[in-house]
């Protein structure tokens, strides 16, 4: 899979970990990725991404 560096400016009330979860299940329920892929966005085993 490619893959695209970007930079964004954050809330301070939002933690880059956050962050990644929050697009990482939106990519997911948009069906723009696999669970596999957001699990990774993530940085979550797929089995602890499927819980969330």
């Amino acid at each position: 899979m490619a893959t695209t560096e970007f930079k964004v400016d954050l809330p301070s009330t939002l933690s880059v970990e956050e962050t990644k979860v929050l697009l990482a299940v939106k990519l997911y329920e948009v069906g723009k990725v696999s669970v596999g892929q957001a699990a990774d966005i993530a940085g979550y085993s797929k089995r602890a991404f499927m819980e969330i």
